[in-house]
């Protein structure tokens, strides 16, 4: 099992007292409401210092240990920093790949890495038909039914916030809402859509940043069904006959929202997944039905909801396609002018819309899982064949001489085995492009992206313990902490790639690239995008520090290559192909200024707070904020590092997107790097054939500056040890006679450094990057 299958087998399962037990928790309790179990540590005489959550995550706080948890815990600490912790007591070498093996060994599973992925099956558009006749209908009285009398300490009334947001009385009325002053929740009732039993409870957190205390968002009555019901049904359904439609959110907050201004048409699904039961409720109800999902859902999620009634009841669904709306509202959320704009101008799902669902089922196929399959090496081999070539060359291998002929030797004329893998950015890399392949793949959602990259990251860093710096802990603590942040903060807030009738994009596209009759390449782009006005777009993903200037000019060769490709391929000139890298570290923030102005700047990820606090002081003294607030604001700014708890008005002074750099593609820059891997393949045939005439491995030795502008790149990242890398070898030889006789060849331990790191990282990134595409 992987680490997180493992964590959702002993939560599913009820095993979390079990192990609490098992460690030598005490007093050990579950909170009347399932949510979390209190327990003493093990070396303590607290009853409660200890909450675990009742989730799949089981993250854990230690009110009394949190210095420990904090230093020993990647992210959020949970039941595994816990075992660490407790079962380290006695010996102190028990770390968290031990807690790892222990609990698997305690249930008898077996340990690995590879995580399932559950793939859809292809949509049948006729299935609806069959769904609706066939669809068995649950046993009414197998429903559980919630004591009203749980409500104990709940208040009939809202937390100011729900308030703010145009809750009115009349509607606190009818829904039964409260608010729990123990749990600091917002309380609504789940009733059933036919009779009004309440079946539940939906309860939102009104605590601010409560992902860091490790507290859930939403806390739902886990015997809740949700998918046998529509929430708003039953206190709507006589008004909803008579207006003879129905509208379809995903939240509760919106059919609250809209009934609180006198529009009482609106249920919820809870959840933008529409289930064949509560389409069968829907389609009952005799009247026109109206999909109206939150704006981050895509189209093609809401006509693959409408093809459900499609050719049974009037179906439609409302589009901001004039972008009135925030990235993640609901149409509920929007003033009356644009909700009864956009309601207006709903879409009706007919035969024409029915028509472009099925054809973007097509273009998905022949654009995404057409693409994701490599070529194999008899295919690469049968290519050579074609086009009477005896090498079919990469970037990667080409980049590879430019950086370090003899590095070049030992892997493509010697075919030694790498001997120092304990390098983490390649996995990590590989680890990043393939979950944005499997987002983009449809295998996974958009939500479980940073669980996918966070369980290749514990197997690679917590386990396997591979290093961004060999050489000193320090910074390679430092550079694994911010690599973290970053990639977290990512995959949380990644701008999803437009896909429409007029956008287009591939991911890893096969290309072949002829630069003379003799001398071809390969490679696959991570994106190709075609945009609306026939651009075409040759993207990749970039883990490395940010490329400016002359570094992006001299780093563009892969890009340029590519685009080439694209060129050949598609007869394309090359003023319709742009070239750039999505930095997944940074961020594009567009800053507006006092004049009204805006600026773009590039922000590592991990210091958004820190880094916008100059432009965040401007406006809120602008808007008239006194010191001890400003004081405040910045404080939260920085700690959150997010501007989400700055007024309204300072939010909208800020818009941020994925770090896309682009670099011009001139025909200055195309001749140049032709004539760049043309000469250098040129040089590498020659002296491949002069050393098999006289195995002269000298023919490919790098020269001392070269050696020395790389050390860093062979001391930290290069796959090959001194011992094997000759002229590095004897590079550090002169150095230890310099020094008095220090022992560098064995310095695995010690610091050394040379060079810049920013440059030293961005050329490792671009090597190893090369290496995952070529």
């Amino acid at each position: 099992m992987t680490p997180q299958d493992l964590k959702e087998y002993i939560y599913e399962n009820d095993k979390v007292d079990f192990v609490l037990n098992e460690i030598g928790c005490h007093h050990i309790k579950l909170n009347k409401n399932k949510e979390y179990y209190s327990c003493g540590n093990v070396d303590g005489d607290n009853p409660s210092c200890i909450l675990v959550f009742n989730d799949k995550y089981l993250n854990v706080i230690n009110y009394t240990r949190e210095e420990y948890f904090r230093k020993n815990s990647t992210f959020s600490p949970d039941i595994f920093t816990l075992v660490q912790y407790n079962l380290s007591r006695d010996n102190k070498t028990f770390d968290f790949s031990d807690a790892i093996k222990y609990l698997h060994k305690l249930f008898d599973l077996p340990i690995t890495f590879k995580k399932e992925v559950k793939k859809e099956k292809k949509i049948d558009p006729l299935a609806v038909f069959k769904k609706v006749i066939r669809n068995s209908t649950p046993d009414y009285e197998d429903l559980a039914d919630i004591n009203e009398i749980e409500q104990m300490d709940y208040i009939p009334f809202i937390h100011i916030e729900l308030f703010k947001e145009g809750i009115t009385q009349p509607t606190i009325d009818e829904f039964g809402l409260a608010y729990s002053n123990i749990h600091k929740r917002n309380i609504i009732p789940l009733r059933y859509w036919l009779d009004g039993k309440l079946l539940g409870y939906n309860m939102r957190t009104v605590v601010s940043n409560y992902d860091k205390f490790g507290i859930k968002k939403y806390f739902i009555t886990p015997t809740y069904p949700k998918n046998q019901n529509l929430f708003g049904l039953w206190e709507n359904k006589k008004y909803i006959q008579e207006k003879g439609y129905v509208v379809v959110y995903e939240a509760e907050k919106s059919v609250l929202k809209r009934h609180s201004r006198l529009d009482k048409t609106g249920v919820a699904i809870s959840g933008h997944s529409l289930s064949n039961e509560q389409a069968r409720i829907l389609i009952g109800l005799n009247v026109d039905i109206v999909i109206s999902m939150d704006k981050d859902v895509s189209i093609n999620e809401v006509r693959y909801i409408c093809e459900k009634f499609y050719g049974i009841r009037n179906v439609y669904y409302t589009y901001d396609k004039h972008d009135l709306l925030n990235p993640k509202d609901s149409i509920a959320d929007a003033p009356k002018k644009i909700y009864d704009f956009i309601f207006k101008y709903k879409i009706k799902y007919d035969e024409t819309e029915h028509k472009k669902y099925l054809k973007s089922l097509e273009e998905k196929e022949v654009w995404i899982s057409r693409s994701i399959l490599r070529k194999t090496s008899e295919e690469l081999s049968q290519l050579c064949r074609d086009l009477n070539i005896d090498t079919l060359w990469s970037w990667s291998r080409v980049h590879s001489y430019m950086n370090s002929k003899y590095e070049y030797f030992l892997k493509y004329i010697k075919h030694i085995r790498e001997d120092n893998d304990n390098c983490a950015y390649a996995p990590l890399g590989g680890i990043a492009h393939e979950t944005l392949e499997k987002f983009y793949g449809n295998e996974i959602t958009y939500d479980q992206m940073y669980d996918e990259f966070d369980t290749g990251w514990m197997l690679n860093i917590d386990i396997v313990d591979l290093k961004f710096n060999r050489n000193d802990k320090a910074k390679n603590d430092s550079i694994k902490n911010k690599y973290k942040q970053n990639l977290d903060h990512f995959y949380r807030h990644h701008k999803v790639l437009k896909s429409d009738e007029n956008n287009k994009f591939e991911l890893e596209k096969f290309m072949l690239i002829k630069f003379r009759d003799d001398i071809y390449l390969q490679g696959y782009i991570d994106v190709l995008r075609i945009l609306e006005d026939g651009t075409y777009v040759v993207g990749d993903w970039k883990t490395s520090t940010i490329y400016k200037g002359k570094k992006a000019l001299d780093e563009c060769g892969q890009l340029v290559t590519y685009a080439i490709g694209v060129h050949q391929l598609y007869n394309v000139p090359f003023d319709k192909i742009k070239i750039g890298w999505n930095f997944l570290k940074y961020q594009n923030v567009t800053v507006e200024q006092k004049n009204g102005k805006k600026k773009v700047r590039e922000i590592e990820r991990c210091k958004l707070g820190s880094s916008l606090t100059s432009n965040v002081k401007t406006w809120l003294k602008h808007f008239k904020y006194d010191e001890k607030e400003i004081d405040d604001f910045i404080v939260k700014l920085v700690d959150s590092n997010s501007i989400e708890y700055l007024p309204k008005e300072v939010q909208e002074k800020f818009e941020f997107n994925d770090c896309w750099v682009y670099v011009e593609l001139t025909e200055e820059l195309v001749n140049l790097w032709t004539n760049t891997i043309v000469s250098n393949i040129d040089e590498i045939n020659a002296k491949t054939k002069e050393f098999n005439e006289t195995n002269n491995d000298k023919l490919f030795w790098d020269n001392e500056e070269s050696v020395k502008s790389q050390s860093y790149y062979y001391a930290n990242l290069c796959g090959y040890s001194a011992n094997l890398l000759l002229p590095y070898k004897q590079y550090l030889e002169k150095l230890e006679a310099e020094k008095g006789g220090i022992d560098l060849l064995s310095d695995t331990k010690k610091s050394y450094d040379a060079g810049t790191s920013n440059e030293d990282m961005d050329l490792m990134n671009s090597l190893l990057e090369g290496i995952l595409n070529g």
